[in-house]
């Protein structure tokens, strides 16, 4: 019953008509919409970035909130739906992807977080590992929906059930926009870019 809930809420998050007031984000191909529903809000892109690594184009990542946020402290903080939408540009070892960001996670979590989130985390790990390869195309999403958890999809189907605890979605969150910044993207998502392309 509970996969139904979650299918029928994740079944709300695409554009709704007469939604787009905004332009669309086009990042390497992809297209972010300006706005989404997610369980039953409406969400507007925050901002969207291309994650390198060297001068290799890994993914395209676009946040979506309630409302336009520029501090990570304000993300964080913030308690309706969220949402971040990643798009694989070429092809990467689900393992790696999976070491990627539970490393990242560990760097940026606080301690109580990572306490709090080490069942998840080793969940997470084994989701990524489970497939050979995310193809170029592919996607993934991590929600955060009030009164479910964090569901996870990979290309828009939902991967198990949702992850529990706010701490843990928190944590996810900053994979892009922590302190450590392990994927170069922090700014450009908090609509604050760069004048520089970030790489590591």
């Amino acid at each position: 019953m509970q996969r139904r809930l979650i299918t029928r809420l994740l079944g709300l998050s695409w554009l709704a008509p007469g939604l787009a007031r905004a332009q669309a984000v086009e990042l390497g191909g992809v297209v972010f919409e300006p706005q989404i529903a997610l369980a039953g809000k409406t969400l507007v892109l925050n901002g969207a970035a291309i994650r390198y690594k060297a001068v290799v184009q890994v993914y395209a990542v676009g946040l979506y909130l309630p409302g336009k946020m520029n501090s990570a402290k304000a993300v964080l903080e913030s308690s309706g739906p969220r949402r971040v939408h990643d798009v694989m540009l070429r092809d990467v070892s689900g393992a790696e992807l999976g070491k990627t960001f539970t490393k990242s996670f560990e760097q940026n979590a606080t301690r109580e977080d990572l306490m709090a989130s080490i069942t998840q985390i080793a969940r997470l790990g084994e989701v990524f590992s489970a497939r050979k390869q995310l193809k170029s195309g592919e996607s993934f999403t991590f929600d955060w929906i009030p009164g479910v958890g964090t569901v996870m999809s990979l290309s828009g189907q939902p991967v198990g059930e949702p992850f529990a605890g706010a701490g843990f979605f928190n944590g996810m969150l900053k994979l892009w926009i922590g302190e450590a910044d392990s994927a170069g993207v922090r700014d450009a998502l908090l609509g604050t870019p760069r004048t520089r392309r970030n790489r590591e």
